[in-house]
């Protein structure tokens, strides 16, 4: 087995480190919205939620208070209960700190739904907002 000299080890080490921090502080929409359909696919909702935007979060949070819908009921309806195979992108328009995504969501049973969201730029990072 090969072994690295501690200088070469640690370089590496730093370089991994800062390619991660990196790619999730750096992410665009589109990354933005894969990773929330991820989130809510495997009934992470907290992840989810996380990745919402203030306004966003806070209409959740109303909706909820008023006896309205609930995010993970709607999370259930929106994977089919956790059968998204995947999501396309199929147009993005970024105005700086707000972006649309036009996109497909791709379930198990090999049909789609067509998407649009509207993210913000929000401390670094795109944040979801309202799906339709």
């Amino acid at each position: 087995m090969t072994r690295l000299p501690h200088s070469a080890a640690a370089w590496l080490l730093a370089v991994t480190v800062l390619a991660c921090s990196s790619a999730s502080e750096d992410a665009g929409p589109s990354a933005t919205l894969e990773e929330f359909y991820g989130h809510l696919d495997q009934a992470d909702y907290a992840s989810a939620m996380a990745l919402y935007s203030t306004d966003a979060a806070e209409l959740w949070d109303d909706a909820a208070a008023r006896g309205g819908a609930d995010f993970a009921s709607w999370a259930l309806l929106e994977t089919r209960h956790g059968q998204v195979d995947g999501v396309r992108v199929l147009r993005q328009s970024i105005d700086g700190t707000a972006a649309r995504l036009d996109y497909e969501v791709a379930y198990s049973d090999g049909t789609t739904v067509a998407r649009s969201a509207r993210l913000v730029l929000e401390d670094g990072r795109w944040r979801m907002g309202p799906i339709g």
